[in-house]
Order: structure tokens, then C-alpha cells, then sequence
């Protein structure tokens, strides 16, 4: 067997369902130097022996059994086997078009310098679907770069699948998910990879099935406030060096503000359930008074995302219960108070005119 062009890393758990459906479309695949990882992460069900058997149908299929570590270990051990120049990751729920390797092989090896490329993919839900394209383009060195984390929908929905990457990338400078973080931790990886990407490129071709809805899912899950936190600050902080790695300002940091905004939002909910009065403070002061929203304050994008979302607009209807009646008429909170008001607003005097009595917290 040559050696193979692309590994596919497929992390499984309790995936017997779907399993099938997910290797045959890999194995269906029109580009065929390939080798298949398959991390089977402890499952309980089928899905180890269904691995095995794909072992022993297809030389390019290999499977790794470990302890149940989760799906960023999953992914980790993947990485570690692998010996391709590039590498690719598929969930075991999704499946892939029989153009998903090609097009995105061709896209990346398309010009020199070209470290990471994506395909469109179809979000399947409840028997409907949206379909997410990009145009055919490569962006590269430093400005191209700007462009495509600013001017394109490449920061949307930052998961690891849908997209091939230069292994080398990732050997040589130690990227790998955090097995630590439970959630979030594809945003991170992908951050992190951004930030040694000499350019990226994006294919009209529509490769990947995405399915949004399993029962294995953490957001179908309550999740920890103390994970919550963890994940604020690991995302925060990667956030940060990619803004200023590629000198991002104002509204150029719209997709990663949007992001930050959306998880805090999610951590104070979860804070106001959990978390005594001063502890709820201290949250507010240390996740949303900062830069990158201050970069974004004017971007009506983000004013239109947070009144267009009804859980985003928790931040402006003040509809977290318990913190409310706390901190109602703390003087301390009176700037925090302020800060947020002057976020949604920005300069829009028509949403000035229309929150302009609201009082935050009430």
C-alpha cells in the first residue's frame, strides 16, 4: 500500500447507529489514497466489533480501542497514528459526499503556502437542513489570512470536520484538543492552528453531512458552571492571541466576539442557577469588561445578533432571576451596568430610542 495522502480520524462512542453509514461513505470516496483511523473510545455497544470488521474488509482501515477519555482524547490518539501529510476528521454520526476528499485535496494543494481547506456541508435537523457553501478561493500570507477570518464565513462554525489540514502544522508545533474541555474544544483547536496557517483556501463543493442532532451530544447535557468557566478563559485567552497575532481591530473581530458573547452569555445563566453573589460579581468583571468587546462595541452586526437571539438578549432583558434580585441596586455593579447598555447600543440611534429607559437587571 503507498503511503497514504490524508488520514481520517473518526472518533467513536456508542455509535452502532450510525457507524456504518459514516465508513461506507468514506470508503465510497472518489479519492482513494486515504488511510481510515477509527478511535473506538470505550464504547459499550456494537461499535468496536463494527470497527473490527472494517479492519479486516479494507487494508485502509485501522482502529484503535481505548478507555473510555472522551472525544478530544479520541481525536489526540488519532493525530498520534497518523503518518499522512494531511489529516481530516469526521464524526461517526456524520457521513461524507463521495467529492468530500477530493475537492478539498484539490484545494489545498491548488498553490503553494496553502495549509488548511474547506467544503461546504448540510446541517441536517428534524427533517430539515441548511445548506452552508463557500465560494472557490484562496486566501494566503498574512493579509489574505485577515480576509478570510473577516470578510468570510470561515469563523461561523469553527468544528473540525468539513476541513483538511497540513499535519505538519500540527506535529511540529504540538496542536492538539484539549482533552480537559468537554466543549468549545474545536473552536480552540481550530484557533490555535489559525495562528501558524500560512494560508487557507475554501471549495464551492458541498462534501459534508452534518447530522446536529444526537442523543450523545453535550448540548443536549447540563454542563458544570466551573467547565463553563474553564472554557471562557481557554477561549478567551486563544481569542486574544489570534486578534493579535493578525492585528484585528474593531469589527474585524466580529465572529470571534459573537462567539465570546454566546458562551458568556451561557456561563452567567448557568452562574445565576449556581454561584453565590460575590462569585457572580467577580464573573461579570472578569469575562465581559475587555477588549474584544470593546472592538465590536460599534459593529451593528452584533447589535442586530444579540436583539435577533433570544438568548443572547438574556444580556439585555436581564432575564437571569435569581442574579437580579441581588445585585438590583449594588452600586458596584453600576459601571458593569453601563458597559453592557453601551455594547448593545453602540451607535444605533434607532435601538438607543428603543432600549434607551430600559434598566438592566429590573
Amino acid at each position: 500500500m503507498l503511503t497514504p495522502s490524508i488520514s481520517i480520524i473518526v472518533p467513536v462512542y456508542n455509535s452502532e447507529k450510525h457507524i456504518t453509514q459514516c465508513v461506507d461513505s468514506i470508503l465510497g470516496q472518489t479519492f482513494s489514497n486515504f488511510e481510515l483511523i477509527l478511535v473506538d473510545d470505550g464504547s459499550s455497544d456494537k461499535s468496536g466489533s463494527i470497527c473490527d470488521y472494517y479492519v479486516s474488509k479494507d487494508e485502509r482501515v485501522k482502529v484503535i480501542h481505548q478507555h473510555n477519555s472522551g472525544v478530544s482524547a479520541a481525536r489526540n490518539a488519532g493525530l498520534e497514528a497518523s503518518k499522512s501529510r494531511y489529516v481530516t476528521f469526521v464524526d461517526s454520526d456524520d457521513y461524507v459526499l463521495d467529492c468530500f476528499l477530493s475537492s478539498l485535496y484539490s484545494a489545498i494543494t491548488k498553490r503553494a503556502n496553502i495549509d488548511m481547506a474547506y467544503c461546504g456541508y448540510i446541517i441536517q435537523k428534524n427533517g430539515n437542513c441548511d445548506i452552508i457553501s463557500y465560494k472557490s478561493k484562496s486566501y494566503l500570507d498574512i493579509l489574505g489570512m485577515k480576509e478570510a477570518l473577516c470578510g468570510s464565513k470561515l469563523l461561523i462554525r469553527c468544528s473540525p470536520w468539513g476541513k483538511l489540514y497540513n499535519a505538519e502544522i500540527i506535529r511540529h508545533n504540538n496542536i492538539h484538543f484539549d482533552p480537559s474541555l468537554s466543549l468549545s474544544e474545536d473552536r480552540l483547536f481550530i484557533y490555535n492552528f489559525l495562528r501558524y496557517s500560512r494560508g487557507v483556501a475554501t471549495t464551492s463543493v458541498i462534501g459534508y453531512i452534518y447530522n446536529s442532532y444526537s442523543p450523545t451530544s453535550l448540548k443536549h447535557k447540563t454542563v458544570p458552571t466551573e467547565m463553563l468557566v474553564f472554557r471562557q478563559e481557554a477561549i478567551q485567552k486563544a481569542a486574544k492571541e489570534l486578534i493579535d497575532y493578525f492585528n484585528l481591530i474593531t469589527n474585524d473581530c466580529y465572529y470571534i466576539a459573537r462567539h465570546l458573547l454566546m458562551i458568556y452569555v451561557e456561563l452567567q445563566k448557568s452562574a445565576s442557577k449556581s454561584m453565590g453573589y460575590d462569585s457572580q460579581i467577580e464573573l461579570h468583571k472578569r469575562f465581559y469588561n475587555n477588549s474584544i468587546f470593546e472592538n465590536v462595541v460599534q459593529d451593528k452586526r452584533m447589535i442586530d445578533y444579540i436583539s435577533a437571539d433570544k438568548y443572547r438578549a438574556l444580556i439585555v432583558s436581564g432575564d437571569l432571576k435569581r442574579f437580579n434580585k441581588v445585585v438590583k441596586n449594588d452600586e458596584r455593579l453600576l459601571l458593569y451596568k453601563q458597559k453592557i447598555k453601551s455594547f448593545i447600543i453602540g451607535n444605533n440611534k434607532m435601538v438607543k430610542n428603543e432600549i434607551n429607559n430600559l434598566t438592566i437587571y429590573n
